[in-house]
């Protein structure tokens, strides 16, 4: 069956609304799916600050009660508060961080007592030290288990970070790339389509645009005139 012009002009001008629509649609998928991924992606970011300001702050909390320690001086033991409340708010958040996370939950829950330790060891330095026993706060000063289990930890962890967030980068590009792609070819395709609705009318407004041109002015009849 012969489609007349204008019943070309509809159907592939349908085609090319629809796949427009189409892709539209895709594009919207594709670009949630990398707005997700972006935010992942800054989720673990931050998971990894945190996870270096846990052994950034603790290992300032040790250096301040060292100085307390040697000197005595007890401005130091300032730092030591501010120093394990960061740590605190660290630990906290990323344990709220990692609800989907099974393997970093275990490693956080696994860091928790060793950090506990850590600071209980600091404050126990620093209360010999109060007690005028310098030599003795000096001496606590080499306790080396909880620092090799704790740094132990915080390496698998910020590993474990980078890794994923290397997958999330990948997706993010993946996706990127996949949309790039759908947006061009679906445009291309979709010019295709208007020319091709198009060309069917070229032929006949050529002929009717002739066909004004040639005709005649109009002379007024005997009954045009006497109707004047």
């Amino acid at each position: 069956m012969a489609f007349t012009p204008v019943q070309k002009l509809s159907i592939t001008s349908g085609a090319a609304m629809l796949l427009l629509s189409a892709m539209g649609l895709v594009a919207y998928v594709s670009i949630s799916e990398l707005v997700r991924a972006q935010d992942a992606a800054t989720v673990t970011n931050t998971n990894i600050a945190r996870i270096d300001r846990v052994r950034e702050r603790t290992s300032e909390a040790e250096a301040a009660v060292r100085l307390y320690a040697e000197r005595g001086d007890s401005a130091s033991l300032s730092a030591v508060g501010s120093a394990q409340a960061d740590v605190e708010y660290a630990l906290d958040s990323l344990l709220a961080a990692s609800e989907d996370h099974p393997v970093q939950r275990r490693n956080i829950d696994s860091l928790g007592p060793i950090v506990g330790a850590r600071f209980r060891s600091i404050r126990q330095v620093a209360q010999a030290r109060t007690r005028q026993a310098a030599d003795s706060a000096v001496a606590m000063l080499g306790a080396e288990g909880p620092r090799r289990g704790m740094a132990r930890l915080l390496v698998d962890m910020r590993n474990e970070e980078v890794l994923v967030l290397g997958e999330r980068t990948r997706v993010m590009a993946d996706n990127a790339k996949s949309t790039q792609v759908l947006v061009v070819v679906g445009s291309l395709f979709s010019l295709v389509l208007a020319l091709v609705a198009l060309q069917p009318l070229r032929a006949s407004v050529e002929r009717r645009v002739t066909q004004r041109l040639t005709v005649a002015p109009h002379s007024p009849t005997t009954r045009d005139r006497a109707g004047e």
